[in-house]
């Protein structure tokens, strides 16, 4: 588990303070390009306990960006960070590779009760098929509150055929107002 804390300069109705906390190395996937260097740290067995410390250390209302690994790996857990920071008025945005089902996404962003911040969602094509990522990013940007990021990150995989892909997809995805972003 480990934490990054980031003070900005920024104003407006989202905090001005942003947390990284990467709750877990776990992840169901193995991407051949991946660059995590070790799998399979799952997050504390007292999870609801360091949810409640971290949300209580936090003095002033933060963007808490949750990611991991995968962390929709335990839903539980997620549910129960994401009620803790929630009801200490924090702002939330995740990190996740879309694995998990649509409804988990849709109960955290309601959870959050406006509080949601951003949707990071990582495109892993040796895993899923483009349709079903792009349709849960549509149903998922439609349930989020209007000042709510979705930005799709994706991995350039080798050769033009995979260029030429992206280049469809790019477009596809941003006429629906989603950012999407290559490595």
């Amino acid at each position: 588990m480990k934490f990054t804390i980031e003070k900005s300069m920024t104003t407006g109705k989202l905090p001005t303070n942003k947390v990284t906390w990467k709750v877990n190395t776990t992840c169901n996937y193995r991407c051949s390009y991946c660059l995590q260097s070790e799998f399979g740290v799952p997050p504390p067995s007292n999870i609801d306990d360091v949810a409640s410390l971290v949300s209580h250390s936090l003095k002033v209302p933060h963007d808490v960006k949750i990611m991991g690994g995968e962390v929709m790996i335990n839903t539980e857990d997620i549910y129960k960070i994401v009620s803790k920071l929630e009801r200490r008025s924090h702002w939330i945005s995740l990190c996740s590779n879309m694995s998990a089902d649509v409804s988990a996404y849709m109960k955290i962003i309601e959870m959050c009760n406006g509080k949601f911040n951003q949707l990071q969602a990582s495109l892993h094509l040796e895993y899923t098929k483009a349709e079903v990522f792009y349709e849960k990013c549509r149903v998922l940007r439609l349930s989020m509150p209007p000042h709510s990021r979705l930005d799709v990150v994706n991995v350039i995989q080798k050769g033009e055929k995979n260029i030429k892909r992206l280049v469809k997809l790019k477009r596809l995805f941003e006429a629906e107002g989603i950012c999407f972003n290559t490595n």
